[in-house]
C-alpha cells in the first residue's frame, strides 16, 4: 500500500519594497494617479518586513510595479 504524499503548498507571492525610505506608503488617492483607482493605500515598513501579499493588490496595481524600480514582485516559481 503506498503512502500518500501530502499536496505541496503554493507559496505565498510578495511585493517587496527594495527603496531606501524607512516607511513606502502609497495612499489611495496616489494609486488614482497611476490608473489604480481600485486599489486602497498600501504601506511597506519594519513592521510588516518591508512585503506585502500580492493578494492584497488589484491587477492595476500590480501593473504599476512593472515601471517602479523600488518594489520587486515574487515570481510564481
Amino acid at each position: 500500500m503506498a503512502e500518500e504524499q501530502p499536496e505541496p503548498q503554493k507559496k505565498e507571492r510578495f511585493v517587496r519594497y527594495v527603496g531606501r525610505s524607512h516607511i513606502r506608503r502609497i495612499s489611495a488617492k496616489d494609486w488614482t494617479g497611476v490608473g489604480a483607482k481600485d486599489q486602497k493605500q498600501t504601506e511597506w515598513s519594519v513592521r510588516n518586513g518591508w512585503k506585502l501579499p500580492i493578494a492584497d493588490f488589484s491587477d492595476n496595481a500590480l501593473s504599476y510595479f512593472e515601471t517602479d524600480t523600488g518594489f520587486v514582485v515574487d515570481s510564481e516559481k
